[in-house]
C-alpha cells in the first residue's frame, strides 16, 4: 500500500506519520545487516463466514434456554409466534455483530487462529516473491489486527543464524509491544531489535541491493 493512506479498520492503531517512521526502521535495518525484512499488518487471517450462523444459533439457544421453565406461560400467550420471529432478528443483526473483532476473537478458537494467521503469513510470504531475492535472506514480520497475533518467517539463507529461539523472543517481545504500545512505536522498536541481534552474526556487505522494498505492506 505505498503510497496510499491507511485504511479506516487500522487508523485507531496506526498514523500517517507511523509509515515514515516504520520505513526508516526497515532502512537502518538493511543498512546494518545483509538481509531484508518486510513488515506487513493484515486486516484478519481467521475465516469469519460461518459466524453468523454461529451468533444466530447461540441466540436462538439462549432464548429458548431462558423461556423453558416459563414454557406453558409462552404457550398460552403466542409464543409459538414470538419466538421465530425473535430468531429472525438474531439471524438479521448476526451479521453486523460478525464483523466485531470482540465478537471474531470470542467465537473463533485460539488453535484455528493460530493455524489460519500461520497459513496467511506464509502465503504472503510467497505472494511478496521473498524466496526469490539473491541470497535468500528475506524475512516477513506479520502481524494479523484482528487475531492480534505476530508471526515472522525468513527464508532459508538465513537458517542456522535465525534460531527459533530467537523467533519466539522476537515475536513475544512484538506482541507485548502491540498490546502496550501505539503501534507505530511497537514495530519501529521490533524492527531494530532484530536488527540489533543479527548485526553481529549477520554484518551488512558492501554490494548487495534492495529487493523488497521498504515500506510497510498493508492488506485487507
Amino acid at each position: 500500500m505505498a503510497g496510499e493512506k491507511i485504511p479506516r479498520w487500522l487508523k485507531s492503531f496506526l498514523f500517517e506519520a507511523d509509515l515514515a517512521h516504520i520505513e526508516a526502521a526497515v532502512r537502518e535495518f538493511e543498512s546494518r545487516v545483509s538481509a531484508e525484512i518486510v513488515p506487513m499488518i493484515v486486516r484478519r487471517s481467521s475465516v469469519i463466514g460461518h459466524l453468523p450462523l454461529t451468533i444466530t444459533l447461540i441466540l436462538s439457544l439462549t432464548l429458548l434456554i431462558v423461556l423453558w421453565p416459563f414454557h406453558d406461560w409462552v404457550s398460552a400467550h403466542d409464543g409459538a409466534l414470538y419466538v421465530p420471529l425473535a430468531m429472525l432478528f438474531f439471524a438479521l443483526i448476526s451479521f453486523p455483530l460478525s464483523r466485531s473483532h470482540r465478537l471474531q476473537r470470542l467465537l473463533i478458537p485460539d488453535m484455528d487462529e493460530e493455524l489460519q494467521v500461520r497459513r496467511r503469513a506464509w502465503s504472503e510470504f510467497m505472494a511478496l516473491k521473498m524466496t526469490r531475492t539473491e541470497e535468500r535472506r528475506g524475512l516477513l514480520l506479520f502481524v494479523s489486527l484482528m487475531e492480534r497475533k505476530v508471526v515472522l518467517l525468513h527464508d532459508e539463507g538465513l537458517a542456522g543464524i535465525v534460531q527459533p529461539a530467537d523467533v519466539d523472543a522476537w515475536v513475544s517481545d512484538l506482541a507485548r509491544r502491540l498490546k502496550n504500545e501505539s503501534w507505530g512505536v511497537a514495530l519501529t522498536q521490533g524492527i531494530r531489535q532484530i536488527g540489533e541481534s543479527l548485526q553481529k552474526p549477520l554484518p551488512r556487505q558492501a554490494g548487495l541491493t534492495d529487493e523488497l522494498g521498504n515500506h510497510l505492506q498493508i492488506k485487507e
